[in-house]
């Protein structure tokens, strides 16, 4: 699907960004993780190019596995950004805090719709 695609290669750009600043300001073993991850991204982008998964039908069992595993991380995820805010006095952090709680529930409708393109290309090859 294209956009798996597209996300990955942002997220490959930003982990990129990422190490490359921590590797400027705080030198290369700040950036290991970042480059670590961009590594790990940059190849299930390549896989994903070049062998693309064809399309498969969403279940009840399916649903209900991705909604048990993403509904406590989301809660999670959520909380600790609220105690960020809370506790952290900086604004910048305050405000990254708070676009990072923004991202949650768009990641979540950016899942379903995704799932629902999916499964409807699904049902159109069969």
């Amino acid at each position: 699907m294209k956009s798996q695609r597209i996300v990955l290669a942002v997220v490959l750009i930003v982990l990129v960004a990422c190490a490359v600043g921590f590797a400027v300001v705080d030198g290369l073993r700040a950036a290991a993780s970042p480059a670590l991850s961009a590594v790990v991204c940059g190849f299930v982008l390549y896989r994903l190019v070049k062998h693309p998964m064809p399309p498969t039908r969403w279940t009840r069992r399916r649903v209900i596995l991705v909604a048990v595993a993403l509904a406590p991380v989301s809660v999670a995820v959520i909380a600790t950004m609220v105690w960020v805010i809370v506790v952290n006095p900086d604004w910048t952090i305050r405000l990254v805090a708070a676009v990072a709680i923004a991202v949650v529930p768009a990641s979540l409708v950016w899942l379903v719709r995704l799932a629902r393109r999916e499964d409807q290309a699904a049902k159109d090859l069969v």
